[in-house]
């Protein structure tokens, strides 16, 4: 009944996990991001498969994808990191969610609801999305005296740890540095336990030396980095955890020199095109199309032949012999000859973040050892 799939390696996911906490010191855990749809790889059935590994927080960026993980019968605490509808709050008591604070106004307005809300204040340290500036000690402490407001943790995002360089490291010290006031004066004037975090996948990398209860980990626990060139000043190893694939619906010789898909691309006489049942709106980009990018069939190049289609694309098979209907083509893969998800996000002149994160729900997951 598949058409196309997406398949998740298991065995990857656990040595990415390894890798990762081998940078971290032994009181700091890893908190899988599993936003996007598990960065489009499959919340929930990344999600069941943590749960079982014995992680305790999950983050997400909104209600919706929390929602959606306890309907899929996950227990583990969640951690919503943007901002929620205060006429949504309900929600987040009935589902046992952890709500980001995101400003003093929104506290506020969180504690007129009356409803019990386990809750982190995000400290806006320097990257200036969201937070309460790091320099309004009194706004962040009067938070706490809203009793229905159950804070167990404050965080802030560091915006300069994709590399080290003098001038990043100096901003993302200076961000910690921040965090830590923060947190000492609520030590210092409120006694308060309270977890505090700070680290994502590139911090984790390339900054063992920051103390951070919680690991906020998203691509990289997927097994790539934002851009190729990223790995290179990566001392882990890091394993692709996706592939993509897809059947071939159709196969046809022409017997003359044929114009293929839209706009028509050239194909010479004789040629062997095949139809996969895949397209632009499962997340293959356009940008592949017309012989830029290619599939494996049969352990083979297929290159893509004229534009790729919103649920279609043709490939020319002429070298591979004897493709057939239902042969499965590999789009992306870590297999010798495959594209890969740098691959895409190279032609397509964006990241893999992008890339992975806009996978179409209309493909099914998979999780295989």
């Amino acid at each position: 009944m598949q058409r196309a799939w997406i398949e998740i390696s298991e065995e990857s996911l656990k040595e990415n996990l390894k890798q990762l906490k081998s940078c971290l010191p032994s009181d700091c855990e890893i908190a899988p991001v599993l936003k996007a749809n598990g960065y489009g790889h499959g919340a929930a059935l990344l999600a069941q498969a943590l749960e079982t590994m014995g992680y305790r927080l999950f983050c997400v960026a909104c209600l919706q994808e929390a929602i959606a993980l306890r309907q899929s019968n996950i227990q583990t605490d969640i951690l919503i990191l943007g901002y929620t509808e205060v006429s949504d709050a309900p929600y987040l008591k009935e589902y046992d969610l952890i709500q980001t604070v995101v400003d003093y106004d929104y506290a506020k307005a969180l504690a007129k609801t009356s409803i019990p809300i386990r809750a982190h204040l995000k400290i806006d340290t320097g990257m200036h999305r969201l937070g309460f500036s790091y320099e309004n000690i009194t706004e962040i402490e009067k938070t706490f005296s809203y009793s229905n407001l159950k804070i167990e943790g404050i965080f802030t995002h560091f915006s300069q740890d994709e590399g080290r360089s003098p001038s990043n490291d100096a901003y993302t010290y200076l961000q910690q540095e921040r965090l830590q006031l923060v947190y000492q004066a609520l030590q210092k004037h409120l006694h308060v336990n309270l977890k505090m975090h700070s680290l994502a996948s590139y911090g984790t990398i390339h900054y063992h030396d920051v103390r951070s209860d919680y690991a906020r980990i998203g691509i990289a626990l997927y097994g790539i980095l934002s851009n190729k060139e990223d790995l290179k000043e990566t001392k882990i190893s890091l394993h692709p955890i996706l592939s993509l694939k897809a059947k071939v619906s159709h196969v046809a010789k022409y017997e003359e020199d044929t114009m293929i898909g839209y706009g028509g691309q050239m194909v010479k006489k004789g040629s062997v095109i095949a139809t996969l049942s895949i397209g632009y709106a499962d997340g293959v980009r356009r940008s592949l199309s017309n012989g830029l990018g290619w599939v494996m069939i049969h352990n083979e190049k297929a290159p893509i032949i004229g534009k790729v289609c919103m649920d279609q694309m043709m490939v020319d098979v002429s070298k591979i012999i004897n493709v057939r209907q239902d042969d499965v083509a590999t789009l992306i893969s870590n297999q010798d000859g495959s594209m890969s998800v740098y691959d895409w996000a190279n032609l397509s002149n964006t990241i893999t973040n992008e890339i992975v994160s806009t996978f179409s729900e209309r493909l099914n997951r998979i999780l295989v050892k």
